[in-house]
């Protein structure tokens, strides 16, 4: 089996979980223990078992949550360009950092554990390349050149909750749109000439996606084991640009440009696991949960765009190739929100 057909297998397996999750559930965070009216006798969160807190009771469940993702993002392709010169530069020469990206969603759940909810989360990371000397043929060469990579999700998710004996399961289908931008630019500077070189990918769709989740506490104080795996499948198209430009004396230049769109078919597999921890807010009947996790995610396209160029300008000449838009988005995220 094919690694891109693995990962559209896990991300399909999501989907039939959300599709044949059992009927019979009931509220998130609710049930008479917790949104109740304030009743001497009724135990606190930390007091009652699960399944206590997962009878059916008369109250519909409003979420939201905030969630700071902190992910370095990893280019799993081949994208390089290269020069006469003895200068060859990757797309993963680019060191990017780890940055900061929000993730918000609300929901709405009924007493009978189905609900709805919406997702949007943006990412964005930057890089950069300042005065590397290459040493080059005969003379030093000076590469400058930067890089943007930015990811986006909007999810609309009609969603089920199961409560089992010291487990809490939620199974979702639903739409998504995402859409992942890549650009670079690159400039390389010797004795002989000036060459740059740029090039961009943007793939874009929309199509279903898959989410399955699972709680299970630990202990009488509030904290719960959490793990969620989603997967999806979107159709749509890769947009694939690339120029070149050399000068050579200071005096003659020329240069090259191409553009490529194709058909696409866009695999996203999210993991997330870690620990929460939840407390009872009695004063409003609700519900406070905060959440710390590891994430990875990978994007992976069937097709990718082959643009390839090879030309010269007197003693200089250049070489680019793009082959894939294949990301990796790797790191940490921290969750806060409430139900009421």
């Amino acid at each position: 089996m094919s690694k891109r057909s693995f990962l559209h297998l896990l991300a399909l397996l999501a989907v039939v979980w959300g599709l044949t999750a059992p009927s019979l559930a009931n509220d998130y965070f609710a049930g008479d223990a917790v949104f109740a009216p304030p009743v001497a006798q009724v135990p606190s969160v930390e007091q009652a078992p699960l399944e206590d807190y997962c009878d059916d009771g008369p109250y519909w469940t409003y979420i939201a949550a905030v969630e700071a993702t902190y992910l370095r993002p990893e280019l799993l392709g081949d994208n390089n360009v290269s020069f006469e010169n003895g200068v060859a530069f990757d797309s993963n020469d680019f060191d990017h950092d780890y940055g900061a990206a929000p993730r918000v969603w609300i929901g709405l759940e009924n007493p009978n554990g189905w609900g709805a909810r919406a997702r949007y989360w943006d990412f964005t990371s930057a890089a950069a390349v300042n005065d590397i000397d290459f040493g080059g043929i005969g003379s030093a060469s000076v590469v400058d050149g930067a890089s943007i990579v930015n990811a986006y999700t909007i999810d609309l998710e009609l969603t089920k909750r199961l409560c089992r004996p010291n487990w809490d399961f939620l199974g979702g289908l639903g739409v998504r749109y995402a859409e992942i931008r890549h650009n670079e630019q690159l400039h390389v500077l010797d004795a002989v000439g000036l060459g740059y070189a740029s090039y961009s990918r943007q793939t874009h769709g929309t199509g279903l996606t898959g989410v399955l989740e699972a709680t299970r506490p630990v202990g009488d104080r509030g904290f719960s084991l959490f793990g969620s795996l989603r997967g999806s499948v979107l159709w749509g198209d890769t947009d694939a640009a690339n120029t070149i430009a050399l000068s050579s004396g200071g005096s003659t230049s020329t240069g090259i440009a191409s553009f490529e769109e194709v058909d696409e078919t866009l695999s996203i597999v999210e993991v997330q696991g870690g620990v929460e921890w939840s407390h009872e807010l009695a004063c409003c009947r609700g519900l406070v949960f905060v959440r710390a996790l590891f994430e990875y995610q990978i994007w992976t396209t069937d097709v990718d765009p082959s643009i390839f160029q090879n030309f010269g300008l007197d003693d200089v000449a250049a070489a680019t190739a793009n082959f894939t838009s294949d990301t990796a988005f790797y790191g940490a995220a921290f969750t806060i929100g409430i139900a009421h």
